[in-house]
């Protein structure tokens, strides 16, 4: 039989945000990586070095990406990235597609946060994005946790 070994959140850090750290930190030796955490508590961790590798290697589709139809405000920009520099944001070309993809529910931007934000700011109404499938999608996914108290 196999011990059981638990691991311990540090003091006032919960074990959810620890096994979160934990999953960053074993993920992100392999490429970027980027977390959402969604407004309904699903929380995600997406390579986003292998989806621009999906985007470098192959011919996928390049559509708009309509700002308002995705709700895509300032202040959504500034809440998925908290620590966005809004100086170096508004030197970024807004000509550079953004990385999404569309699942059954929702649409997944994966890159990039400071480029939609210079683009609000500037009153741009659609940027280019390159839209990956659900099936590329789920090959960027690389953890997931359904929220507390939901089953997965």
């Amino acid at each position: 039989m196999k011990p059981v070994v638990l691991v311990l959140a540090p003091s006032g850090v919960t074990d959810r945000e620890a096994l979160i750290a934990s999953k960053i930190e074993e993920y992100g030796a392999f490429g970027d990586v980027i977390l959402r955490e969604e407004l309904d508590g699903h929380t995600y961790l997406w390579n986003v070095g292998h989806a621009t590798h999906l985007v470098r290697t192959s011919n996928r589709p390049q559509r708009p990406l309509v700002l308002a139809e995705h709700g895509i405000t300032e202040a959504l920009c500034l809440k998925w990235r908290p620590d966005l520099d809004e100086e170096k944001a508004m030197t970024l070309d807004l000509t550079v597609p953004h990385i999404a993809l569309e699942l059954a529910d929702r649409t997944i931007i994966l890159c990039c946060w400071m480029r939609l934000f210079k683009a609000v700011c500037e009153g741009v109404t659609q940027v280019p994005a390159i839209w990956l499938t659900a099936e590329d999608g789920e090959g960027c996914l690389v953890f997931y946790l359904a929220p507390e108290g939901v089953e997965a």
